[in-house]
């Protein structure tokens, strides 16, 4: 998304007038566009008049001194010649002010010069009827979106209105505007904060990669419900290591198996674009990893070098297990990422058997969530479903076990002796299915989840109501944020720039839950804000509900989502994405900007003679063709070629 606002925007018209010699000398006018957008043509119009010989025109794009881009055309003699002269413009980060040089040699000789404006965002005008309202008056509002083209832009975009505190009193979310205008009216209110408001406007962008783009090496990953994640990012580069272990999608019982298997996917960010750029396989030596749902994940001593799972389902077994596995990297001549694994039993029975021991270790569980306490080798555990009362001899398959959560302590784990304590602080109501983020060094914050009542999933908990862990002096106490009330469990959540983001999950609008009712998944997005005390909602389109995914920041402006309960990746970002053209443009018949898709922009392949790659949108298609798709003008080509 695009977060733009203009207190009082005004359209200014530059009208520029050519008087033609009525003498036959030679003569020229040079059009140079002010703004430039990366990505996008600079195009350049040349006008020469009266020329006896050719003259070659030659456009440079300067920043300071230097050249960036480069152009020369040759014009014939006549008495008037025109041509457009366009630069491709490269995606560049911190760059303002350009300066376009113009000269012809020949036929004439001449030198334009012109400064252009380097901007990355559609233009967005916000108009109001007055300056200045009083008490319970009527706002007329009317915004204004155009392409860098100036046609009208057809996506979706979101109006939001801050008050005299800054504080957000009004949002309509992904309204349409009709032909790139949109009108709004809405009352001030009564008792309003004075002092000045803001009308901000947010513009999604369109973001799309190729399809032979996506082609991955080694084939399809979608991690599945209940997975863990750990983030590295590599220094002084734009890729995002995403190491993956452990879940299960529901329906797709072939692949549990395959949870037991580390997986690092590599995210690439430009200023233009996020891609996944490799997906591979970790080799593992040592002890056996067992395909687990919900366990915990964690980095150790050092990243990315040292990892830790604790606990989890063991899907092979149905049951849950207290056992740690701690991952090393192992120094390796070949180019093969390989990894040492050293398992430490919870409950040693043989010791004979197991050589390594965790001390005092907690009851097995899945479903809690485990933490490092930044700037320690300490970690922290609370919560999880445990199979006390597991029914052995249970005639039905669909219920092997009974679960239930009764455990509100929390655990403090030294990785350096490998002992468990329990925390000095009084018992809290057990939750499962919860996630737990530090929002700073001290401070952990535990969102949503699901109490038992017996062995029954009885209540969800409240994600405006934020149970906060103070680190320093052991306290709990809770933060209430306004927001409608939502109740959710198993959902993703991570931090970014001192955000924390909260996705999808299993969502309703009460706490108790009722076993009659459907478990509905969300597609929200929550930004909470612990400095502001605010929170944020974002609503994805329909498709793209989740539950047991993750959210990976990639950088500061993007995050990435797997979805955990579907197989597919989609993004949330406020970058200026822009659409490549597809190979139509060559005809003028790409109109991918004119499509009302917004993410992701379908491409299909030609598989006739020219095997090129066309938009959905442009192609006219809108199913996946039966067969072969095979586009116009090689269908046009075959016929002629048959009837000759």
């Amino acid at each position: 998304m695009r977060r733009m606002w203009i207190t009082w925007p005004s359209l200014i018209l530059l009208a520029i007038y050519n008087i033609i010699p009525t003498e036959a000398i030679p003569s020229y006018v040079v059009t140079i566009p002010p703004v430039l957008r990366p990505g996008e043509n600079l195009v350049i119009h040349v006008d020469l008049f009266n020329t006896n010989s050719s003259v070659n025109v030659e456009v440079e794009l300067r920043a300071g001194k230097s050249a960036i881009l480069k152009k020369q055309e040759t014009f014939q003699a006549g008495k008037m010649v025109s041509k457009d002269i366009s630069l491709k413009i490269p995606y560049k980060r911190n760059m303002a002010i350009f300066n376009v040089l113009v000269s012809g040699s020949g036929g004439i000789r001449f030198n334009a010069y012109g400064p252009v404006q380097f901007s990355q965002s559609v233009m967005i005008f916000i108009q109001t009827d007055r300056a200045m309202y009083a008490e319970n008056e009527d706002v007329k509002s009317r915004v204004l979106v155009f392409r860098p083209d100036l046609r009208p832009f057809l996506g979706a975009l979101t109006l939001e209105a801050y008050n005299g505190e800054n504080k957000l009193v009004r949002q309509w979310k992904d309204v349409s505007p009709a032909q790139g205008v949109y009108e709004k009216e809405f009352n001030i209110g009564v008792e309003p904060s004075t002092g000045t408001w803001k009308l901000i406007a947010i513009v999604k962008a369109k973001f799309t990669r190729k399809r032979s783009e996506l082609d991955l090496a080694m084939g399809e990953f979608f991690p599945g419900e209940g997975s863990k994640y750990l983030i590295h990012e590599v220094a002084n580069l734009s890729t995002t290591d995403v190491f993956f272990i452990g879940g299960s999608r529901r329906g797709e019982d072939s692949l549990w198996g395959d949870s037991e298997k580390l997986t690092k996917i590599s995210f690439e960010s430009t200023d233009d674009d996020v891609y996944i750029s490799s997906i591979s396989p970790v080799a593992i030596k040592g002890s056996k990893i067992p395909p687990l749902s919900c366990p915990g994940f964690a980095w150790g001593k050092e990243e990315p070098a040292d990892m830790l799972i604790w606990g989890g389902l063991d899907i092979n077994t149905y049951s849950v297990i207290n056992d740690l596995y701690h991952i090393s990297k192992k120094d390796n001549r070949k180019s093969i990422l390989l990894y040492d694994v050293t398992k430490y039993a919870g409950a040693v029975k043989y010791a004979f058997h197991e050589t390594n021991a965790q001390i005092n270790p907690p009851s097995p569980r899945a479903a809690h969530s485990f933490n490092k306490i930044p700037k320690t080798n300490t970690f922290i555990m609370y919560g999880g479903y445990e199979m006390k009362q597991r029914q052995l001899d249970s005639i039905a398959f669909a219920n092997p076990f009974t679960q239930s959560c009764c455990d509100g302590y929390f655990y403090k784990f030294d990785l350096d002796t490998y002992e468990w304590f329990k925390l000095n602080i009084p018992q809290i109501t057990p939750r499962c299915f919860h996630t737990a983020d530090f929002v700073s060094d001290t401070r952990m914050a535990i969102i949503g989840g699901v109490s038992y009542e017996g062995n029954v999933p009885k209540y969800r908990h409240a994600v405006h109501e934020v149970l906060m862990l103070n680190m320093d002096n052991l306290q709990i106490f809770n933060i209430q944020f306004e927001m409608s009330p939502q109740f959710v469990s198993f959902h993703a959540s991570c931090i970014s720039e001192d955000f924390l983001y909260i996705l999808g999950g299993f969502a309703q609008n009460q706490s108790i839950i009722n076993a009659d009712q459907e478990h509905l998944r969300s597609r929200s997005l929550l930004k909470f804000n612990f400095k502001e005390n605010t929170v944020l909602q974002f609503d994805a389109d329909e498709g793209y509900e989740s539950s047991g995914g993750s959210i990976i920041p990639v950088d500061s402006e993007t995050l990435i989502i797997t979805c955990g309960s579907s197989r597919q990746y989609f993004a949330f970002t406020t970058k200026p994405f822009v659409p490549s053209p597809c190979d139509l443009i060559k005809q003028n018949k790409c109109m991918i900007m004119d499509s009302p898709e917004i993410s992701p922009i379908q491409w299909i392949m030609c598989e006739g003679n020219c095997k090129e790659w066309h938009h959905f949108f442009c192609s006219g298609l809108k199913n996946i063709p039966k067969g072969k798709y095979v586009c116009k003008s090689c269908s046009t080509s075959t016929r002629k070629g048959k009837k000759q």
